[in-house]
């Protein structure tokens, strides 16, 4: 088993374990906010538990060096997003309790959940110490940043019907 580090430092490391689940937390939320009104109480600790699942799932995969081959397409992709997609659009966008709890929720707060995007300024802080590419990380970076601090304008114009 190979384990890749890269030239960022630690704190870097650190910093992003301790806010990557914040986007899953944010998701759980609103689910149980929408799911309320429809009586689902156990909804925040299902969302919760599905993603510690799946990233269990792509840690052990990272772990037994599943994504080291290089391929076309790239197998991190074929292993974690496609079979994630598909749960998403078989399973989940299909279920009666999805519809209802979608039903509930207020379109500002799907538009203002796009907060969690300021995690994209990790591409820009990683390319500063050369562990992405410097053009991928800006337009990444910037786009993510745009797009988390825009979100909350729209939301708000939403909400006061501009």
């Amino acid at each position: 088993m190979t384990i890749f580090t890269t030239n960022a430092p630690l704190w870097v490391a650190v910093l992003f374990l301790l806010v990557i689940p914040f986007p899953v937390f944010l998701i759980a939320r609103l689910a149980r906010a929408g799911a309320v009104a429809s009586g689902a109480k156990t909804v925040f600790y299902t969302v919760l538990g599905f993603f510690l699942l799946y990233m269990t799932y792509v840690t052990i995969a990272c772990l037994n060096g599943a994504f080291e081959l290089v391929s076309l397409p790239p197998r991190i992709m074929v292993l974690t997003a496609v079979p994630l997609l598909a749960f998403l659009l078989v399973v989940v966008f299909n279920s009666g309790a999805y519809k209802r709890i979608l039903s509930r929720v207020e379109l500002p707060d799907l538009i203002q959940i796009h907060i969690f995007r300021l995690i994209g300024s990790f591409f820009i802080i990683l390319s500063f110490y050369d562990a992405l590419p410097r053009t991928f990380a800006m337009i990444a970076g910037i786009g993510d940043i745009l797009t988390a601090l825009t979100s909350l304008y729209v939301a708000d114009a939403i909400r006061q019907k501009k």
